[in-house]
């Protein structure tokens, strides 16, 4: 949703702080995607 409303507005009308917070999350819900998955290719 912040990703859609920057790309219809073409620009980051939300602050440096909210962007830090997207990219951090960003980043950290993707690495622990990853790590689920090789968890779960090595149990099985």
């Amino acid at each position: 949703m912040l990703w859609s409303s920057s790309q219809l507005c073409g620009y980051w009308g939300l602050g440096p702080f909210v962007c830090d917070v997207y990219v951090a999350m960003d980043v950290v819900c993707s690495t622990s995607s990853i790590f689920n998955l090789v968890a779960i290719s090595i149990d099985r």
